[in-house]
């Protein structure tokens, strides 16, 4: 789905929304002549939005008992929508929703569009990417229960929609002026890929030179050479997701195994990483982005990778990309397990999938917005 430019359009409530605050509530999407998938999500939809809810919602507080709850015979709103989208395609033989997508803005105070270097904010922020993910987790905002949102939206296309692709066209986790949210963007970009999201958009990107810029390059261009992050995903898991997280693909051009590691803690450690399904005897290359240097990604002493993996050492509030070159054997995948000197380590990889494209609760979210293109 397209938001802004080409052929979205917007209405508005002239009464109510001269701020613009409706304008995300939800897309219909009307279909067009383009028939090519690989076009989208960049034109062969145009998007309308009923803003009825969030606009008198946000006036009257009417959340646990929105106006249209009663046409859609008292479902969620989110399994009501999927179902007619469902139906029209049954009735008409023509799919007309491509993504579902949500708009997602953690809710605890100081972390969306808020700054770094408050410890307790920092630590928070970057225990409140569990929100995408983790049922263990319950959100640390009014919010109060497991949000587990990429699995939820999965889930919801699947009983109610399946094909559907998914996407969060908006979030933000601020601090992208500071190493705080450069660490938060970095482990959400691995979320994105891990948990099979199709389609995100950042909210308020960073400008070139600041850290949430580099959580980016760390992905896309972490040798200032075209370098990248791999296109299938492979099993990564963390013996402490919240201490050190890692992210791991297969390149498709060179079959290289691609690593990114992102050291949550303000302490360095040293960390076992195995990595299973390849024969070793490889030299890794290592790229580091961190609190110590928060101006240039710089390249670090290459590694040696035996048969069980290599053990590194991850500086302190940073994020490693580690490429490893392709072997004799299949391919692999990582799992880090850290600890005061944590110790990751990748294993043999689930059903594999592509890598999305770095990719609401129904209640607003105070939040700068800005105005649509001129068409």
């Amino acid at each position: 789905m397209r938001r802004w430019g080409g052929n979205a359009t917007t209405r508005y409530n002239y009464r109510y929304d001269t701020s613009n605050r409706a304008s995300d509530w939800f897309f219909e999407n009307i279909a067009e002549d383009d028939a090519d998938p690989s076009q989208l999500p960049d034109g062969s939809t145009a998007d309308r939005f009923s803003g009825l809810d969030q606009e008198t919602c946000g006036r009257t507080n009417c959340w646990s008992n929105p106006p249209d709850k009663e046409v859609r015979g008292g479902l969620p709103f989110t399994t009501w929508y999927l179902r007619q989208m469902k139906k029209y395609e049954d009735e008409h033989g023509l799919r007309v929703l491509d993504y579902f997508d949500e708009h997602f803005y953690p809710q605890a105070s100081g972390i969306s569009f808020g700054s770094g270097g408050d410890p307790a904010t920092d630590a928070l922020r970057l225990r409140s990417t569990r929100a995408l993910w983790d049922p263990s987790y319950t959100d640390e905002s009014w919010i109060g229960t497991q949000v587990r949102l990429i699995p939820r939206m999965k889930e919801l296309v699947a009983a109610e929609y399946p094909g559907t692709k998914t996407a969060i066209t908006e979030y933000n986790w601020g601090a992208l002026d500071h190493i705080n949210g450069a660490l938060a963007q970095a482990d959400i970009l691995g979320l994105f890929g891990r948990e099979g999201l199709d389609l995100a958009t950042l909210w308020g990107p960073p400008t070139a030179s600041q850290p949430g810029a580099y959580a980016f390059r760390m992905y896309l261009n972490y040798d200032g050479k075209g370098g990248r992050f791999g296109e299938t995903a492979v099993g990564a898991a963390s013996a402490d997701q919240g201490k050190l997280a890692v992210y791991a693909a297969e390149r498709a051009s060179d079959k290289a195994l691609t690593l990114v590691v992102v050291n949550k803690t303000g302490d360095d450690l040293t960390s076992k990483v195995a990595v299973k399904g390849r024969d070793g005897g490889a030299t890794a290359q290592v790229y580091r982005y961190g609190a110590a240097d928060t101006s240039a990604v710089r390249r670090d002493a290459d590694v040696q990778v035996g048969a069980e993996g290599f053990t590194g050492t991850f500086p302190a509030n940073s994020i490693s990309t580690v490429v490893i070159p392709a072997g004799a054997g299949p391919s692999p995948s990582p799992s880090p397990s850290p600890s005061a000197s944590p110790s990751p380590s990748p294993s043999p990889p689930p059903a594999r999938r592509p890598v999305p494209r770095p990719a609401r609760l129904r209640r607003p979210v105070p939040r700068r917005r800005r105005p649509p293109p001129a068409r």
